[in-house]
């Protein structure tokens, strides 16, 4: 599988990035060059890609909508059959259990006592983070011997097809 990557250009940028393109190959090319020359080319050249490095960002995609509804079927199945110590807990504390376990996030006291779980939300999660949110869901599913309804289904299935990024 290929992993999914979002390039984000500047198109002044662009420009910038060929020309440091060109600069190394150029450079390359160049044999006969004395040792300052060749050090004031590579000065440049270092001044182009640390403006190059500023502005271009490299990331992988937000989870999508799709995996959105796989998730929420999959947290409304485990809300609907798993009691937690003690308490039947709503799909959006479900939600938090298993991002929190996911990230291996951390707690604090709360304000007014109890403890608080400083974690990540679930809209700003990379698909590879969906993924591995909804396989973490499945395994404690699995576990708790939670019936998945088919759109959770499908999610499991999901997940497995596109288990690993490349």
């Amino acid at each position: 599988m290929t992993q999914v990557t979002q390039l984000v250009v500047p198109i002044p940028l662009m420009r910038q990035a060929r020309n440091l393109q060109l600069a190394i190959i150029d450079l390359a090319k160049k044999r006969d060059l004395k040792p300052e020359q060749f050090r004031a080319h590579l000065n440049a050249i270092d001044m182009l890609a640390r403006e190059a490095h500023d502005l271009i960002t490299i990331q992988e995609d937000t989870r999508s909508l799709a995996q959105n509804r796989m998730l929420w079927a999959c947290l409304h199945d485990v809300s609907s059959q798993v009691v937690w110590y003690g308490k039947k807990l709503d799909p959006e504390s479900w939600k938090h259990i298993f991002s929190a376990s996911l990230k291996g996030q951390e707690t604090v006291p709360g304000i007014n006592g109890g403890f608080v779980v400083l974690g990540q939300s679930t809209s700003k999660m990379r698909v590879s983070e969906m993924r591995d949110l909804i396989t973490l869901i499945h395994a404690f599913g699995a576990e708790q011997n939670v019936r998945f309804s088919d759109e959770s289904a499908r999610a499991a299935e999901w997940a497995g097809r596109f288990g690993r990024t490349a």
